[in-house]
């Protein structure tokens, strides 16, 4: 063999080679790229569910107390609204003022879950 048939085969091998690793190289930095882009899209919904996770529990942190004070409003009667000895001016105590607050806050909360699941 001769130094030019030699070298002319080294050369197509090398090329081979190289084309190889040209096309090994484009579907690494497809398959990284396509990666980046559900890393982006998990990190969006991550964030969301966390939003949506503190949203359900501040409701929660706010139902615990109104749901205790007005089950104990409805069941006694000083504390209504329409009781003549409130009308008469004897004026609420300070824990009759909290419990009324209470009522008020639980009737506008259950309100408006009723619009969010009728909306």
């Amino acid at each position: 063999m001769r130094y030019d048939a030699v070298n002319a085969m080294l050369l197509n091998e090398f090329l081979k080679e190289h084309r190889k690793v040209e096309e090994l190289k484009k579907d690494f930095q497809a398959t990284v790229a396509q990666q980046q882009k559900e890393i982006q899209a998990l990190t969006a919904r991550l964030e969301e569910q966390a939003a949506q996770i503190q949203k359900v529990s501040a409701e929660l942190e706010v139902n615990k107390l109104p749901r205790k004070s007005f089950s104990t409003i409805s069941k006694t009667e000083d504390y209504r609204a329409d009781n003549p000895r409130r009308r008469q001016g004897a004026g609420a105590t300070d824990s009759e003022e909290e419990v009324s607050d209470s009522s008020s806050a639980y009737k506008n909360l259950w309100a408006s879950s009723a619009k969010r699941s009728n909306g």
